[in-house]
Order: C-alpha cells, then sequence, then structure tokens
C-alpha cells in the first residue's frame, strides 16, 4: 500500500508538555493553592512520567512566575501578594484601554473576568484567557501580543489570587 504524501505527521506532545500544561491548569484552577510547596515525585506518580519532564516543566513554571524554586530545597505555588495584584489589576486595565476602540474588552470579556471572582476554577479562567487573546490578536500588533501572551496566565492568576477579580473588570470598564 503506498504511503499518501498530503498527510500531516501525527503530533505527539512531549512529555514536559503534558506535564507543563497539567500543574499549570492545576494552579490556574486553584487545585494548587498560593504558596503551596509542589513535591515532584508525588507529581511524576500522578502523570506517569519521569522526573525529567516535571523540572522542566516547572522550571518552565518558573520562568512564567507561577512558582517559584529555591534551588536544592523545594518548589511552590507564587503566592501574589496585595501589591502584586492591584499592579496586575493595573496592567489588565492597560490592555484593556490601550488597545484601538475595537480591540477593547466586550462585555462578554468583562463577564468572564467576573466569573473567575464567583465561579473559580479553569473554565472561567479560560474563559478570560479567550477573550484577552481575541484582544492581542485585534491588535494588529504582533510584537505587542506576543508579549502579552508570554505574561497573561501570570497576570490572571495574580489579580484572581491576590484580590476580588471584579475589581480587575471594574477597571477595565474605565
Amino acid at each position: 500500500m503506498p504511503v499518501p504524501t498530503t498527510t500531516a505527521p501525527i503530533a505527539t506532545p512531549l512529555h514536559r508538555d503534558r506535564a507543563y500544561e497539567q500543574i499549570r491548569s492545576w494552579i490556574l484552577a486553584g487545585i494548587c493553592t498560593p504558596g503551596e510547596r509542589l513535591n515532584p515525585r508525588e507529581i511524576q506518580q500522578h502523570l506517569g512520567t519521569s522526573l525529567q519532564p516535571i523540572g522542566l516543566a516547572l522550571d518552565r513554571l518558573n520562568v512564567q512566575g507561577l512558582v517559584v524554586t529555591h534551588p536544592h530545597r523545594d518548589t511552590s505555588v507564587v503566592r501574589p501578594s496585595q501589591e502584586d495584584g492591584v499592579e496586575a489589576a493595573a496592567a489588565l486595565r492597560w490592555v484593556a484601554n490601550a488597545l484601538p476602540a475595537d480591540a477593547r474588552l466586550t462585555r462578554d470579556a468583562i463577564s468572564a473576568l467576573e466569573d473567575l471572582d464567583e465561579a473559580g476554577g479553569q473554565g472561567p479562567f479560560d474563559a478570560a484567557r479567550a477573550a484577552f487573546d481575541a484582544v492581542c490578536a485585534a491588535s494588529g500588533n504582533r510584537v505587542l501580543a506576543e508579549a502579552l501572551q508570554r505574561d497573561l496566565d501570570r497576570m490572571l492568576y495574580t489579580a484572581q489570587f491576590a484580590q476580588p477579580v471584579t475589581a480587575v473588570a471594574a477597571c477595565a470598564r474605565s
């Protein structure tokens, strides 16, 4: 049987990427709470992979600002301070107001931000993330969109766990 030449290769996710996505989703959903110590061996057992992908995933989350790693000690989920929450809210407000009018947050996007505070969990976070992804895409500025995409999880996480997100949504309205 001849092999078709038009078939795209099957993408196989790397263990480090799967570990990153899983740990990230636990953090953003609040399953791993702010300040909680993350035990790589427990994560390894839960995900059924070796320690190396777990370490790589935790390094990536550290760079992203969602965990803090103390070399030769432990890794824990970032515990955002009230000041961090205020700064994250200001950053989100800036994003909402600095873009062209046709790229600003819609009522649905603001509602998604408010839902973060009311419902918690991954669903509302994903809705807010999708709203900001749309804003980034509509900005027409590739460099700005890439920078925002890189830091958006941290900003939304910080705003969610440091202060009520309704305050962030109120800032976005102004």
